[in-house]
């Protein structure tokens, strides 16, 4: 031990008494955390998945500059022969050399801990994925420090060292890609996954950039850089044996097989993971265990999928993955959820009644991008997972890929909730369609064909109503008139900027929540177009009807019809009609009405926004709240999430909205507006038990399922006896100050669609739903900085700690200089 800890402090110290070492440190810093800084900002992101997934290029050429020198220097300066016949053992000089140089590097490793300190500064990141992100990086570099010092024993020029570890190192990592295992799989099959999952090292990434610690991945990386130790030591305990040349060559090719070999066996053994991310997202929830521990019967999984050698390169570990899902999910069941794998061939022949029939109830095959002998094509395979559940019609999920996989726990147990259901809960939704004339030119050529000319329709929720019906619900649209009223049995009523409303459609909603309903209102105050002015772009204000606030004042809440303003604004691309060849020139726009909600505004506690990410919220509208009015009618409310500290509220008179006329004074900040709100209690009879009677035209003109045109004017001799509020009961109304939230433009955007999804579930199921889709992760953006601080945040990442180096580095040349001038000094009093 004593030998090792003098080879130790003897190589550390010879780090730190070099001037190279601090430029080393100095240029790595700059280099890495300057590459990160560079784009930070304008992602405002608080996360460093580009920090560590550009990290292995940087390492491949800085940890060679590190080892380069640990034997390569002692052979070019003769000592060599000389510490080699020092009474240590060849194990302990390999290893004080490595350990010095490992302590180096993580010294340089964390240098840039700067960024996640900043990270939590200015946001709220995941530590879970950071850790594990050093972690990998630590253990990368200690493999790439390993095969360094392995070579440089091998070289007598730190040159020639550097290049081949350099060379070494890019190719351990690259032959773990996705790039390398497609080429290599084009021309020889599964020779390129072999390669990538017992040999590459980028492959062994990937959980642990995730912040999930697999021991199976931290063993690969010991048993790597074990084996490039060990033979460095084999090299300097054998170099002169007999034969020496040719025995060292049968040991490093028979530790080759020997750690491929390893790595194999151990490669799907049950080694055991950590989950450090927050919330652990990727093990199952709690809720997901209780769905399934209630189940009255077993249920029973399906996974048709192509066999793996019949899987492109980037396929070949989604039958894997998909199955430790499973797994998982069968463990924590208690015996209520199992699970089988059967694999099918599109191209074979035999058996087509089968084929068939899983075609007609939804196992189909798909094309998915595959590489053949350096040429693209496209494969066609099978990846489905069926749900069966006692006499249900079984659920299926199609096209299985990679990327379902992190939210394939919430697909499967909310299909297997509402398996268990006695019917598929019903969702009413009521938006009508938007009427426009047809293009002239289009009504032109319909009328020299003798067509009959007619109006387009355009239906702004389609998708919407797509969304929810893909997600097992049963989907009605309404028109909310006297022959398409709110159904009986529906669980929820979704509002999505209802225009117009008559007193008796105001009364059916009315009547809906008085007894036990739950309504969801989307609307806003103004949308906007916009027109080319020589001034720039403005915004052309659209006023809109919003007819439903005669009903939802009387509880406290009001839709504000002005314009809300805010600073946190999202940038807009238009087309400006104009072309370069085939490509539309695009000009961007950013306007204080296009409004984003950040992270820091949204309410954490509330289930339907926790762990929401940053929302779009174009064109909306604030809400004004009467707290003494909910107070008197007995109704609890929550505000979801509002606008920022610095957003205000403006009339508006038809002008069109410019940056001219959009720039706000600190007097006019009044921020934080509320912008959605949940309200729960027992909604009073606004109508005092005089029900209105239906209009007599027009009874059932409106937008009747997705793109569908209804024009059909019905005249009503004698309306309808009007049905009376009774069997009060408490319900639910969530109000949202802009329908364009949940528009065909707006609702694949991340935020949207959870937060759709999440209002959905919520109230429709219950809130287990929700913290499972929560467990899918989230972005999280930064908070809105001054250019002053981003120049001090920059500052404080890329320069702080190298200017720290250099006063050490310049303090270290001082203070050696002093020794030296002490000790020649000492000499010539001796002398």
């Amino acid at each position: 031990m004593g030998n090792f800890v003098t080879i130790f402090r003897r190589e550390l110290g010879a780090y730190f008494n070099s001037a190279i070492a601090y430029i080393f440190l100095i240029v790595f810093i700059l280099f890495a955390d300057g590459l990160f800084m560079l784009q930070f900002f304008q992602i405002g992101k608080a996360d460093m998945r580009m920090f560590f997934g550009s990290l292995p290029f940087i390492l491949t050429i800085f940890v060679p500059a590190i080892s380069m020198r640990l034997w390569a220097e002692d052979r070019r300066g003769n000592t060599f022969e000389l510490l080699l016949t020092f009474p240590m053992r060849p194990t302990e000089l390999v290893l004080g050399k490595f350990f010095a140089s490992f302590v180096f590097y993580l010294f340089a490793l964390a240098s840039t801990l700067t960024i996640p300190v900043m990270l939590q500064w200015i946001g709220h990141a995941d530590p879970g994925p950071i850790l594990g992100g050093y972690l990998s990086a630590a253990l990368m570099g200690g493999v790439f420090l390993a095969l360094g010092i392995f070579i440089s024993g091998l070289c007598k020029d730190q040159i020639i060292a550097f290049i081949l570890t350099m060379l070494s190192s890019f190719a351990l990592f690259f032959v773990g890609t996705d790039l390398a295992a497609s080429a290599l799989d084009g021309w020889i099959t599964g020779f390129g996954s072999f390669i990538k999952a017992y040999v590459g090292l980028a492959s062994h990434l990937g959980s642990l950039s995730k912040g999930v610690i697999d021991l199976g991945d931290v063993a690969y990386f010991l048993i790597v850089g074990f084996v490039f130790l060990f033979l460095n030591g084999l090299s300097l305990e054998g170099r002169f044996r007999p034969k020496a040349k040719l025995v060292f060559s049968s040991a490093v090719a028979v530790c080759a097989v020997s750690t491929v070999l390893v790595n194999w066996l151990i490669h799907d053994l049950p080694l055991g993971r950590v989950d450090t991310t927050e919330g652990q997202f990727y093990t199952i929830s709690e809720a997901s265990s209780k769905i399934l521990k209630t189940l009255k019967a077993p249920v029973q999984i399906k996974l048709y999928i192509s066999p793996v050698e019949s899987m492109p390169t980037a396929l070949k570990t989604l039958e894997r993955e998909v199955t430790d899902k499973l797994d998982e999910l069968k463990v924590s069941s208690n015996g209520k959820l199992d699970y089988r794998v059967i694999h099918l061939e599109p191209a074979e022949k035999e058996d087509e009644t089968s084929r068939e029939k899983l075609k007609n109830e939804g196992v189909a095959p798909f094309q998915v991008e595959s590489v053949q002998k350096d040429e693209v094509g496209v494969k066609l395979i099978y990846s489905t997972l069926v749900i069966e559940y006692k006499e249900k019609t079984q659920e299926v999920i199609p096209r299985i890929v990679p990327q379902a996989i992190q939210d394939l726990e919430y697909q499967l147990l909310s299909r297997i909730y509402k398996m268990t259901l006695e019917e598929r809960p019903k969702v009413a939704i009521y938006a009508p369609a938007k009427e426009e004339a047809l293009p002239a030119d289009l009504n032109k050529i319909l009328s020299a064909s003798g067509e009959k000319q007619d109006k387009a329709f355009e239906d702004e929720f389609k998708t919407a109503a797509t969304l929810i019906r893909n997600n097992g619900y049963e989907v009605n649209r309404i028109a909310l008139t006297r022959d398409d009223p709110i159904p009986n049995k529906a669980k929820i009523l979704l509002l999505l900027n209802p225009g117009k409303l008559s007193d008796r459609q105001r009364y059916e909603i009315n009547r809906y929540l008085y007894q036990g309903g739950t309504v969801v209102l989307a609307a806003q105050g103004y949308k906007f177009t916009f027109a080319h002015q020589l001034t720039g772009i403005e915004a052309v204000p659209q006023k809109q009807d919003l007819e439903i606030n005669k009903l939802i004042e009387k509880w406290g809440v009001k839709i504000n019809e002005d314009v809300l303003l805010d600073e946190r604004s999202q940038v807009i691309s238009l087309t400006s009609g104009q072309r370069i060849g085939p490509f539309a020139i695009e000009m961007p726009v950013k306007l204080p009405n296009q409004i984003i909600v950040r992270e820091d505004t949204i309410n954490r506690s509330a289930p339907i926004t926790n762990r929401l990410p940053s929302l779009a919220y174009l064109w909306g509208s604030a809400l004004d709240l009467a707290e003494n009015v909910m107070k008197e009618k007995g109704i609890q409310s929550t505000v979801l999430f509002t606008s920022s500290e610095k957003s205000w509220i403006t009339p508006n008179n038809g002008t069109n909205l410019s940056e001219a006329n959009t720039q706000p004074t600190i007097k006019e900040f009044k921020g934080k507006f509320p912008l959605a709100l949940e309200m729960e209690g027992q909604f009073t009879d606004t109508f005092n038990g005089a029900p209105p009677a239906w209009p007599g035209t027009k009874a059932a003109e409106a937008a009747q399922g997705e793109g569908a045109q209804a024009s059909t004017t019905v005249k009503e001799s004698a309306p309808a006896e009007p049905k009376k509020m009774d069997n009060a009961k408490p319900g639910r109304l969530l109000v949202v100050g802009c329908s364009q939230a949940f528009s065909e433009d707006l609702i694949q955007n991340p935020g949207n669609l959870n937060l759709f999804a999440n209002i959905i579930d919520g109230l429709v199921l219950g809130e287990d739903l929700i913290k499972i889709r929560a467990k899918t992760g989230f972005v999280r953006d930064i908070k809105s900085l001054s250019n002053a601080e981003k120049v001090w945040f920059k500052f404080f990442t890329v320069a702080l700690i190298p200017i720290i180096l250099f006063l050490a580095a310049l303090g270290r040349l001082f203070i050696r200089k002093k020794e030296k001038e002490f000790y020649l000094a000492a000499l010539t009093g001796k002398s």
